[in-house]
């Protein structure tokens, strides 16, 4: 018999991980972000320009798919991690994340 991801039975510890994950994704989706001088290297602020606000809707997104794909919300995972892939056509974690929902 096959057994699907979502049809795993959660254990209370389990479902609050998952649950963690999709709160610090509401979280944190609409947070004005900017850089930590003192975190970043110079060389890597010279040379990755990237726009930090689209960078933590992926990564918001990223979280809440993970926290949709434990107890197997397949319109949420699909969801958010469409426009993750949407944002970042590179995003591994995004597409293994779908690829789960297919097994």
């Amino acid at each position: 018999m096959e057994v699907k991801a979502w049809d795993w039975n959660l254990t209370d510890e389990a479902g609050s991980r998952f649950e963690k994950l999709v709160n610090f994704g509401k979280k944190h989706l609409s947070d004005e972000v900017k850089i930590d001088y003192f975190a970043v290297s110079i060389p890597d602020l010279l040379i990755w320009e990237e726009d930090l606000p689209i960078r933590n809707e992926i990564h918001c997104r990223y979280m809440l798919g993970l926290g949709h794909l434990g107890p197997g919300n397949s319109r949420q995972v699909h969801e958010e991690l469409d426009i993750v892939i949407n944002l970042n056509v590179n995003h591994q974690g995004a597409h293994t994340g779908l690829n789960l929902m297919d097994i």
